[in-house]
């Protein structure tokens, strides 16, 4: 009897001090978790995800340990708990998805509205398509660029690179490089009521040899990012005859949204992915739909309120003289000219640089659809396109392939212009590669 009683003694005794001893392993092991920056085993700057894990272990020890037999109700509750949350997200996201796609085909039937659109049999399946090529991959030194789409409208190729109608691109043709953003690429217009598409059909009935138009166009892209597009196409072998820069609105779009000089679009955005030292948990919920919906939703208010245009990241942070900032734009943007210059002398090819046409600087009669547009367009952008444009117009004289085309559209009576951010008609880039073309075919006769 005595024997029994000492056992069953020294069983209460180890149920009494297990408890105790799971308290103190749980809160060790989450005391190690918080500490383990400072003893060389964590995530430099940041709660990583082991130490997450590692914390979550102990926090499950000590909960064993406080509560006992009623953690399992406790495991329970907090199970259901968190099924409820996690249906209840995975509801949020989807239904974010769904809105997120909607604001696309929003934006895309309201410019299938204009009366241009309006009256082509094509804008249906093209706004379709464009729907569905919103989306990029990480490309090395020009930070971004299209992946691939295939479709009846719009054509991009595993590179990124836009589809040109008719090109022949074999051993003995005549290759032409065209560099841009958006406008060059194509952006509210078919494979072939682009630029490059244009200029195919024109160099073909100019020159006596196979001709291969290479759309290099991206959506943002800067000159800059184009000079180093360029760059890696030489550093490739792939030496072209004749190259065509097509910049402007870009240039005044980053510089706007950053009061920076040298930066492409979205630079904050960007930048923020590597200085931002947050939680990947955090990192993880801002690349959920749902944070972006909201984002944008809070974004937009701002923009209503401030008078932005839409369509731009603005960093709040930012701040600028205009002038100032429209002199170093406009150093860069040279800089980049020259740049290419001393490409072409050691790479042998011929270059133009055709400063784009922009809606806050011409002499164009807007149509009632463009005055819309127009008065949707941040003063402070428009101001500071209309220096920039000056700066360069004052220049491009002592510049010899440098062509300002501010005033291509000064006699067009029609809708041209399609949007606040620079995009224009089909029959606008066609006038474009019209114009492009003139000027090309008499300074390379007079070479």
């Amino acid at each position: 009897m005595k024997l029994n009683i000492t056992i069953r003694d020294g069983y209460l005794h180890r149920l009494k001090v297990l408890p105790i001893l799971l308290i103190i392993i749980g809160g060790f092991i989450i005391i190690i978790a918080f500490l383990a920056d400072h003893l060389g085993y964590g995530d430099s700057g940041s709660f990583g995800i082991g130490q997450f894990l590692v914390a979550l272990t102990g926090l499950v020890l000590l909960l064993i340990g406080l509560l006992g037999k009623r953690f399992i109700k406790f495991y329970r509750d907090m199970a259901t708990l968190l099924l409820n949350m996690f249906v209840l997200l995975a509801c949020l996201e989807l239904g974010a998805i769904i809105i997120g796609r909607s604001y696309f085909q929003i934006k895309h039937t309201a410019i299938q509205d204009l009366p241009y659109y309006a009256a082509q049999d094509w804008t249906r399946t093209y706004w379709q398509e464009a729907n569905l090529t919103q989306s990029y991959h990480y490309q090395p030194y020009v930070v971004w660029r299209h992946l691939p789409f295939s479709g009846e409208m719009i054509n991009i190729n595993q590179e990124g690179i836009r589809q040109t109608p008719g090109a022949e691109c074999g051993p003995t043709a005549y290759k032409i490089f065209t560099f841009g953003g958006s406008t060059m690429l194509g952006w509210g217009s078919p494979d072939w009521g682009t630029i490059p598409a244009y200029l195919q059909t024109g160099f073909a009935a100019l020159i006596d040899r196979p001709i291969c138009v290479v759309n290099l166009g991206e959506d943002g892209y800067v000159s800059t990012q184009n000079l180093v597009a360029l760059i890696l196409q030489l550093q490739s072998g792939n030496i072209p005859d004749l190259v065509i820069f097509y910049d402007g609105i870009n240039e005044v779009i980053a510089a706007h949204e950053s009061g920076q000089s040298s930066g492409h679009v979205t630079l904050a955005k960007v930048a923020a992915r590597f200085e931002e030292q947050e939680h990947p948990l955090i990192t993880w919920s801002k690349a959920s739909r749902t944070y972006s919906l909201i984002e944008r939703w809070f974004y937009r208010s701002e923009q209503k309120r401030d008078g932005i245009s839409p369509g731009i990241s603005v960093d709040p942070e930012r701040k600028f003289d205009i002038h100032h900032l429209a002199d170093s734009v406009t150093k860069v943007y040279l800089s980049n000219y020259r740049m290419v210059r001393a490409l072409a002398q050691e790479y042998k090819f011929d270059y133009f640089f055709f400063l784009q046409p922009h809606l806050a600087v011409g002499e164009k009669v807007l149509t009632n659809e463009e005055q819309l547009i127009r008065s949707r367009m941040d003063p402070a952008l428009a101001d500071l396109a209309k220096a920039i444009y000056g700066n360069v117009a004052l220049v491009s004289p002592y510049y010899k392939y440098l062509w300002n085309l501010e005033h291509i559209f000064d006699k067009e009576t029609k809708q041209i212009w399609i949007d606040e951010v620079g995009h224009i008609t089909p029959e606008g880039n066609q006038m474009v590669a019209q114009e492009m073309l003139a000027i090309i075919e008499k300074q390379l006769a007079t070479k």
